[in-house]
């Protein structure tokens, strides 16, 4: 019996298919059940997979065209082994993806789901220049969860007793993947391996763009879900001013980052007398964010370099961030209009 089992969602992938599949049928850890659910293509899908007679797949069919949510509540349900590797179509596997998963999880048994650096792929497949390279420590990984997602789901590897009783939820795709890690990451220790391990394929049918609007709804209920942990109900706008962790588009921006200065500060005396989140890290977490905030707006020049360092949200940077904060005052320095922002 393999203690793994990889699965794949297909919904009319024949494009991608071929290569998502044999990147997996080549990896160098060769015992796993590849399990693949077609949710009612009507394309070549299905003709593609059959072409396949490796022993090792297995496919079975949705009565129709079911959806994600359903499509990947029934892969958890479906595999019977102690770990299982989320993968998705149209991506690419690299070679010890497998391995270097499993490897981790059975040395660290507190540790319920890893993901992996992500290479940032053009619909032909070539490079876009991108990496996804998060690189917190697994203690703050819980932390960070309460500003955005931190995973890519195709990256992902999980042990199946680490899935809550209730798997992902039908209100809030197609943002259905954040809410489970948030949940998971509540109980268990998760990461990101620091190799990059999948090529993300980026493309015109990439639900996140077809589906954007909802999809940022449903991270707005995700958020507030977290945010009432800590006894806060935001508003519309302390929402908007949560969310918007990097460039700020108006033209107010000292007004704005003076409000995400006040709203992170709420944040962190709110934890300091729930403790809900762990700490020092929740603290480091918040105060990282607020490093983020105003490097990402240097346009500001020195006005924004004086107001990072005026509020005591700088006093609990961690020495690591250095050379962020040198890149983040040379920004500023070279900003020869900033006076228009003040």
């Amino acid at each position: 019996m393999p203690k793994l089992t990889v699965f794949m969602p297909v919904y009319n992938g024949e494009k991608y298919l071929r290569e998502a599949i044999e990147s997996m049928l080549n990896q160098t850890y060769k015992e796993f059940d590849f399990l693949i659910i077609n949710d009612g293509s009507t394309d070549r899908s299905v003709e593609i997979i059959e072409s396949y007679k490796d022993p090792r797949i297995k496919l079975l069919h949705n009565d129709g065209n079911k959806g994600l949510v359903i499509t990947r509540n029934r892969g958890f349900q479906e595999s019977q082994t102690e770990f299982i590797a989320l993968f998705d179509c149209d991506d690419i596997a690299h070679r010890q993806r497998l391995e270097s998963q499993i490897s981790f999880l059975e040395k660290n048994s507190d540790f319920g789901m890893v993901g992996s650096w992500v290479e940032i792929i053009d619909e032909d497949g070539k490079p876009t220049g991108t990496n996804w390279k998060n690189n917190l420590s697994s203690e703050k990984i819980s932390a960070i969860l309460l500003f955005q997602n931190y995973f890519a789901q195709p990256s992902l590897m999980i042990r199946k007793n680490a899935l809550p009783e209730v798997l992902y939820q039908p209100q809030f795709p197609p943002a259905e993947d954040y809410d489970l890690w948030i949940r998971i990451a509540e109980k268990w220790k998760t990461w990101n391996l620091q190799k990059l391990l999948l090529k993300y394929r980026r493309h015109s049918k990439n639900i996140s763009k077809e589906q954007k609007e909802r999809q940022q709804n449903a991270i707005d209920e995700i958020i507030k879900s977290q945010l009432s942990k800590l006894d806060i109900s935001p508003t519309p706008e302390e929402l908007k001013i949560h969310r918007t962790n990097y460039t700020y588009m108006g033209n107010d921006l000292m007004n704005f980052l003076e409000k995400r200065d006040v709203w992170l500060k709420r944040l962190k005396k709110a934890n300091n007398e729930i403790r809900y989140y762990s700490e020092p890290e929740f603290s480091e977490v918040i105060s990282e964010r607020w490093l983020a905030s105003c490097s990402a707006n240097a346009r500001g020049g020195m006005a924004v370099w004086k107001k990072f360092w005026q509020s005591p949200l700088s006093k609990n940077i961690n020495y690591k961030n250095w050379k962020e904060i040198s890149k983040f005052f040379i920004k500023c320095l070279l900003q020869k209009d900033s006076l228009r922002y003040v």
